[in-house]
């Protein structure tokens, strides 16, 4: 029963890791997106509407 709980807690912590690094991954991605094309925040362009 314990090695139970210890598996379900690994599962849990091992989520939360990839939730923040999936996180940062598209905050990371979005400053890319405007750096590279060029506009600001107010613009309201996807980054699938600036590639179509």
């Amino acid at each position: 029963m314990a090695f139970d709980k210890r598996l379900i807690g690994l599962i849990i912590v091992v989520g939360f890791i990839a939730g923040l690094v999936g996180a940062s991954y598209t905050h990371l991605m979005h400053s890319i997106q405007h750096f590279v094309y060029n506009y600001s925040s107010a613009d309201h362009m996807s980054f699938g509407a600036a590639v179509a």
